[in-house]
């Protein structure tokens, strides 16, 4: 299994604020990831586990349109 870097993460953040136009941001601590959306945590994990929410958030949007 391929190795999942920051950037990864980042691109996928980008990508989800355009599908969803929200701001969703992160912060890195005690080495998991911190989603936030207005202040508020709304996610924590692996940088891996981050992606795979955020590609269900992405997924969840597109099937109920």
């Amino acid at each position: 299994m391929a190795r999942t870097t920051t950037k990864m993460l980042n691109d996928k953040i980008i990508y989800t604020n355009e599908i969803l136009n929200t701001d969703i941001t992160k912060q890195s601590y005690n080495g998991l990831e911190y989603l936030r959306l207005n202040g508020e945590n709304v996610f924590n994990g692996t940088k891996r586990e981050c992606i795979a929410f955020l590609n269900g958030l992405v997924q969840y949007q597109l099937l109920s349109r």
